[in-house]
Protein backbone atom coordinates (compact mmCIF):
# COMPACT_ATOMS: atom_id res chain seq x y z
CA UNK A 1 0.00 0.00 0.00
CA UNK A 2 1.64 3.51 -1.06
CA UNK A 3 0.54 5.98 1.72
CA UNK A 4 0.66 9.58 0.28
CA UNK A 5 0.08 12.81 2.57
CA UNK A 6 -0.55 15.97 0.97
CA UNK A 7 -0.04 19.22 2.38
CA UNK A 8 -2.48 20.01 5.12
CA UNK A 9 -4.04 16.19 5.21
CA UNK A 10 -4.77 15.05 9.23
CA UNK A 11 -2.69 12.64 10.49
CA UNK A 12 -3.79 9.57 11.67
CA UNK A 13 -4.99 9.34 15.76
CA UNK A 14 -3.10 7.09 17.78
CA UNK A 15 -4.12 2.80 16.79
CA UNK A 16 -2.39 -0.19 16.85
CA UNK A 17 -2.39 -2.42 13.37
CA UNK A 18 -3.75 -5.67 14.31
CA UNK A 19 -7.21 -3.59 15.52
CA UNK A 20 -7.94 -3.63 11.80
CA UNK A 21 -6.51 -7.73 10.80
CA UNK A 22 -8.92 -10.03 12.03
CA UNK A 23 -6.34 -12.98 11.40
CA UNK A 24 -5.83 -16.47 12.38
CA UNK A 25 -3.20 -16.83 14.19
CA UNK A 26 -3.73 -13.25 15.53
CA UNK A 27 -0.12 -12.54 15.08
CA UNK A 28 2.81 -12.49 14.21
CA UNK A 29 2.04 -9.41 12.39
CA UNK A 30 5.26 -7.00 10.99
CA UNK A 31 4.72 -3.40 9.93
CA UNK A 32 7.18 -2.22 7.65
CA UNK A 33 6.77 1.12 7.43
CA UNK A 34 9.77 2.19 4.05
CA UNK A 35 10.17 5.92 3.73
CA UNK A 36 9.95 7.10 0.05
CA UNK A 37 10.10 11.06 0.92
CA UNK A 38 11.74 12.88 4.47
CA UNK A 39 9.24 12.26 7.01
CA UNK A 40 9.75 14.90 9.55
CA UNK A 41 7.49 16.86 12.26
CA UNK A 42 6.19 19.36 9.77
CA UNK A 43 4.45 16.57 7.07
CA UNK A 44 3.09 14.23 9.76
CA UNK A 45 6.11 11.79 10.86
CA UNK A 46 4.67 8.54 12.38
CA UNK A 47 4.88 8.91 16.43
CA UNK A 48 4.77 5.28 18.42
CA UNK A 49 4.51 4.77 22.60
CA UNK A 50 7.83 2.28 23.01
CA UNK A 51 7.08 -0.70 24.71
CA UNK A 52 3.15 -0.83 23.47
CA UNK A 53 3.91 -3.80 21.65
CA UNK A 54 3.25 -6.40 24.39
CA UNK A 55 0.33 -4.48 25.35
CA UNK A 56 -3.04 -6.75 24.33
CA UNK A 57 -4.90 -4.59 21.58
CA UNK A 58 -7.24 -1.89 23.16
CA UNK A 59 -10.48 -0.53 22.21
CA UNK A 60 -10.37 1.60 19.22
CA UNK A 61 -13.51 4.08 19.21
CA UNK A 62 -14.66 6.17 15.88
CA UNK A 63 -12.04 9.00 15.59
CA UNK A 64 -13.76 12.03 17.37
CA UNK A 65 -12.44 14.79 15.61
CA UNK A 66 -14.95 17.16 14.19
CA UNK A 67 -15.58 16.24 10.09
CA UNK A 68 -13.06 13.06 10.48
CA UNK A 69 -12.36 10.73 8.20
CA UNK A 70 -14.94 7.75 8.64
CA UNK A 71 -12.62 4.62 8.08
CA UNK A 72 -10.29 5.94 11.36
CA UNK A 73 -10.59 5.14 14.89
CA UNK A 74 -8.65 5.87 17.93
CA UNK A 75 -7.26 4.41 20.83
CA UNK A 76 -8.76 6.29 24.14
CA UNK A 77 -8.16 4.72 27.28
CA UNK A 78 -4.81 4.48 27.31
CA UNK A 79 -1.26 7.47 28.42
CA UNK A 80 1.06 8.44 25.28
CA UNK A 81 2.85 11.17 26.88
CA UNK A 82 5.85 8.44 26.08
CA UNK A 83 5.59 9.15 22.82
CA UNK A 84 8.21 9.28 20.49
CA UNK A 85 8.25 10.84 17.10
CA UNK A 86 10.12 8.77 14.00
CA UNK A 87 11.75 10.91 12.12
CA UNK A 88 12.74 8.95 8.78
CA UNK A 89 14.84 10.12 5.50
CA UNK A 90 14.37 8.52 2.15
CA UNK A 91 14.83 4.67 2.48
CA UNK A 92 15.09 3.92 5.64
CA UNK A 93 12.33 1.35 6.94
CA UNK A 94 10.97 1.04 10.40
CA UNK A 95 9.72 -2.23 11.21
CA UNK A 96 7.25 -3.32 13.87
CA UNK A 97 5.11 -5.01 15.47
CA UNK A 98 1.10 -5.14 15.02
CA UNK A 99 0.30 -4.45 18.56
CA UNK A 100 2.53 -1.25 18.50
CA UNK A 101 0.68 2.27 19.41
CA UNK A 102 1.14 4.72 16.43
CA UNK A 103 -0.02 7.60 14.93
CA UNK A 104 0.57 10.33 12.70
CA UNK A 105 0.72 13.53 12.84
CA UNK A 106 -1.25 16.47 10.45
CA UNK A 107 1.12 17.36 7.01
CA UNK A 108 1.55 21.46 8.29
CA UNK A 109 4.35 21.53 5.62
CA UNK A 110 4.37 22.69 2.15
CA UNK A 111 5.36 18.90 0.80
CA UNK A 112 4.33 15.60 0.69
CA UNK A 113 5.23 12.75 2.85
CA UNK A 114 4.89 9.29 1.03
CA UNK A 115 5.74 5.78 2.42
CA UNK A 116 5.37 1.96 0.98
CA UNK A 117 3.43 0.06 4.02
CA UNK A 118 3.22 -3.52 3.95
CA UNK A 119 2.41 -6.23 6.48
CA UNK A 120 3.99 -9.60 6.87
CA UNK A 121 2.25 -12.37 8.68
CA UNK A 122 2.86 -16.40 9.11
CA UNK A 123 2.04 -17.99 5.90
CA UNK A 124 -1.31 -19.91 6.31
CA UNK A 125 -2.78 -17.06 8.20
CA UNK A 126 -6.60 -16.84 7.72
CA UNK A 127 -8.49 -13.25 6.99
CA UNK A 128 -11.76 -13.88 9.45
CA UNK A 129 -12.54 -10.32 8.43
CA UNK A 130 -15.32 -11.61 5.94
CA UNK A 131 -17.06 -13.22 8.89
CA UNK A 132 -16.23 -10.43 11.44
CA UNK A 133 -17.71 -7.69 9.27
CA UNK A 134 -20.94 -9.35 8.00
CA UNK A 135 -19.76 -10.33 4.61
CA UNK A 136 -17.46 -7.54 4.05
CA UNK A 137 -13.93 -8.59 3.02
CA UNK A 138 -11.17 -5.38 2.94
CA UNK A 139 -9.84 -5.20 -0.22
CA UNK A 140 -6.44 -3.70 1.43
CA UNK A 141 -6.00 -7.30 2.36
CA UNK A 142 -4.02 -8.62 -0.66
CA UNK A 143 -1.83 -11.74 0.36
CA UNK A 144 0.87 -12.41 -1.32
CA UNK A 145 3.75 -15.08 -0.33
CA UNK A 146 6.48 -13.67 0.25
CA UNK A 147 9.31 -15.00 -2.16
CA UNK A 148 13.41 -16.18 -2.10
CA UNK A 149 15.12 -17.27 -5.01
CA UNK A 150 11.67 -17.90 -6.68
CA UNK A 151 10.70 -19.83 -4.07
CA UNK A 152 7.56 -18.99 -1.30
CA UNK A 153 9.11 -18.68 1.92
CA UNK A 154 6.97 -20.80 4.67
Amino acid sequence: MTSHVPPGAWGQPWHQDSYYFPFEPPRPIVGLWLAVTEATLENGCLHILPGSHSEPVHEHVPDRRPNANLGYVEIVDHDMEDRQAVTMQPGNLLVFDSHLMHCSTDNVSDGIRAAMVYHCCAAGTEDLGFEQFEGFKNPMHRFDPLLRDGQSVD
